[in-house]
């Protein structure tokens, strides 16, 4: 389910974020734990993000996959503000950032959760943020046209993409369909703008306090 957030909203997502010196991330990861939290009755969350894991100089001009998947953990407690859960989520991917080097299966290794053929192992939501316009491949005299996915398996329950580009931010829900109806993914497309909208009116208000303004997903 491919959606846009409203300009107004995204305007205000870049004021408030240079306001509080934190990046688009932290609020729109922020929100979509909040989201998971109260349609899930949980509280303590783990969501996963890919990260391109190319800091060093020398593997920035390599063809090759890089990519790691960071685990981030997100304890919502409904008596904390806003500005609590995003400095709690800051906090976290910066510590996140500085071991992305360690692969995602070392974690498992090291853990050894409860494995299931049914789901991935720590956690089975996805959350990824995409900067700029997709980059344009030119091959001498080849022609280079992007043709749109065909049906394909979600890898997880939920994975929830968003990407900035040419003023806009547009997002894209794609939900497993023994669990998720198209309508519903809609609704909490719908859900999630507003939670984020919620997030950005006042730093200090509690968690418990927002969940009343949100759509509910039949």
């Amino acid at each position: 389910h491919r959606f846009e957030m409203p300009p107004a909203l995204h305007a205000r997502l870049g004021q408030r974020c240079q306001a509080l010196g934190m990046t688009p991330f932290v609020v729109l990861s922020s929100a979509y734990a909040l989201l998971l939290s109260y349609f899930s009755a949980k509280q303590d969350l783990v969501i996963g993000t890919p990260v391109d894991n190319r800091q060093s100089l020398a593997s920035q001009s390599l063809i090759g996959f890089f990519a790691n998947t960071l685990a981030l953990r997100f304890q919502l407690q409904p008596t904390a503000t806003v500005a609590d859960l995003l400095e709690q989520t800051r906090s976290r991917l910066i510590h996140g950032l500085s071991h992305q080097e360690l692969p995602f299966e070392r974690v498992i290794e090291h853990l050894q959760p409860d494995r299931a053929l049914s789901h991935s192992p720590l956690f089975q939501h996805m959350f990824v943020m995409e900067q700029g316009d997709e980059a344009t491949l030119v091959l001498d005299g080849v022609r280079v046209t992007a043709a749109p996915p065909g049906d394909r398996a979600a890898k997880f329950d939920l994975t929830l993409s968003m990407r900035a580009s040419g003023g806009t931010l547009q997002g894209s829900l794609e939900f497993a369909r023994d669990l998720f109806t198209a309508t519903t993914a809609a609704q909490l497309a719908d859900a999630y703008v507003a939670v984020v909208e919620a997030l950005l009116d006042d730093p200090s208000r509690r968690l418990d306090a927002l969940a009343p303004r949100w759509p509910q997903p039949s």
